[in-house]
């Protein structure tokens, strides 16, 4: 993804899901283990962290959908020929703004916050 900023207002639907994640002690865990370790995989995780791996596929798309992990571009096979994903911290800030009405105001605002 590209851009160093999440920015999101308290009106947007992203925020919703943003703070879904930042409250789920799952979603902690796992943004504790992959702040310490580069790339991993939901198996790496799960083994690691001793939690389901369905458990760990489902946070994991919460954290996808919050823009906080994304995907590499690296490519690992399975023994059975099945493509198996590896990811990073998507390495961004998060910036929460009050409702805003047009784009030069989140414009603004990004500038305002950068300077």
């Amino acid at each position: 993804m590209a851009g160093k900023y999440i920015m999101v207002s308290l009106d947007d639907d992203k925020s919703k899901s943003l703070s879904e994640v930042l409250t789920n002690d799952t979603c902690k865990k796992i943004l504790m283990f992959m702040s310490e370790i580069s790339e991993v995989t939901e198996s790496d995780i799960s083994k690691s962290l001793n939690i389901p791996l369905n458990t760990v596929n489902y946070n994991m798309k919460k954290l996808l959908e919050a823009s906080l992990v994304e995907e590499t571009e690296k490519v690992l096979w399975s023994e059975k020929g099945r493509r198996i994903k590896i990811y990073k911290l998507s390495n961004k800030s998060i910036l929460i703004t009050p409702r805003t009405k047009s784009k030069m105001n989140k414009i603004l605002t990004a500038l305002i916050t950068l300077a």
